[in-house]
């Protein structure tokens, strides 16, 4: 039986530094169902979260703005991802940490 939701990335990317969290792979669908970002740091910091199709501009921003110190930015819902669908995290002082959960299946939506 497959797992419902799992974690799909956990992480904080390198200072002012694009990492890709989430490559899906051929012949998978993903439904991401949860992205938390957490500023640890004593400063603000500007984050953004975004999806991509493959070889694509991000078309699809979650986040795009400051996060103040030790403050979260959640988000909750349905978003599917085919094969070649990225998805982007980026911290300017590579100070927040983030978590996406949601769903792998088998085949293609």
């Amino acid at each position: 039986m497959p797992t419902r939701t799992a974690k799909l990335y956990a992480g904080g990317p390198a200072a002012g530094a694009f990492v890709t969290a989430i490559n899906v792979p051929a012949g998978k669908t993903y439904i991401v169902k949860a992205i938390a970002a957490y500023n640890t740091a004593l400063v603000a910091d500007n984050i953004t979260i975004g999806a991509t199709g493959p070889g694509g501009a991000i078309r699809y921003w979650f986040n795009n703005t400051p996060l103040a110190a030790l403050t979260a930015f959640d988000w909750a819902g349905f978003f599917v991802m085919a094969p070649g669908d990225l998805m982007l995290v980026y911290s300017l002082g590579g100070v927040t940490a983030f978590w996406l959960s949601g769903t792998k299946l088998d085949g293609v939506a």
